[in-house]
């Protein structure tokens, strides 16, 4: 389960770090890491990340480049005046790594560095984001099809008729209708290709998209704004 966690806060960290909202989906996320992970474990991370698949891999180049980061205090600490130019070469990427996981500086026999003073990084290539902890490297890809997009206003749509069922103070399980109003394309297009979605995750028996009855006593209704398109948003309570 620690596994899982430092994926999941990974994960988040480089959603954050980007600015891509949790509630967009993205298609997938790289992970690298020698944990072993369960079935279970990848629906969890699927979920916590709201990915639609995880890659799991041994070698992240096609994602991301590895940078070394020379722990100056560490090599300081073992080779004094030599220091300056075993960071120089370091940087210059003049070395070896031995199958230990030492680092051979410039072949020299008397500049071998233990594993723990060079810190290995990770840069996303473009189009992707990564975040690294010790051996573990998570890697999101950024690319946003329309599919997704539309995907990510439908989930928008959720958490604010979330809100109004929370509002009306409805059970769990109650079941409901709503109502859509909007003049906006792109949410039309959003609801139209996850109205099933939206009515599962929400309860909704109908989802009507097209007015709302003035005739219908909702219980709640209100505006909302998503992505700078104005949304109106309407629920009863079935009988």
């Amino acid at each position: 389960m620690a596994a899982v966690r430092d994926i999941a806060s990974l994960g988040l960290a480089a959603r954050a770090r980007t600015g891509v909202r949790v509630r967009q989906p993205l298609a997938q996320v790289s992970i690298r890491t020698s944990q072993s992970l369960e079935e279970t474990d990848i629906d969890l991370l699927k979920d916590e990340l709201n990915v639609h698949n995880i890659e799991l891999l041994s070698d992240v180049s096609n994602y991301a480049e590895e940078v070394y980061r020379p722990q100056g205090h560490l090599i300081g600490s073992s080779f004094g005046k030599a220091t300056s130019q075993i960071i120089k070469a370091i940087k210059k990427g003049d070395f070896e790594i031995t199958p230990e996981g030492s680092y051979v500086v410039s072949g020299d026999a008397e500049w071998i560095l233990d594993p723990q003073m060079i810190d290995v990084h990770y840069d996303a290539r473009e189009g992707f984001a990564c975040e690294t902890k010790a051996d573990l490297v998570v890697i999101l890809d950024l690319e946003l099809t329309e599919e997704l997009k539309l995907e990510g206003l439908a989930r928008e749509i959720i958490r604010h008729l979330q809100t109004l069922r929370k509002e009306a103070d409805y059970q769990l399980d109650d079941r409901i209708n709503v109502g859509v109003v909007t003049k906006d394309e792109r949410i039309k297009a959003a609801l139209n290709a996850f109205g099933s979605i939206i009515q599962a995750e929400v309860l909704a028996e109908t989802l009507d998209t097209d007015k709302l009855n003035p005739s219908v006593e909702w219980d709640q209704r209100k505006s909302f704004v998503i992505e700078e398109a104005e949304i109106r948003l309407a629920i009863r309570r079935t009988a």
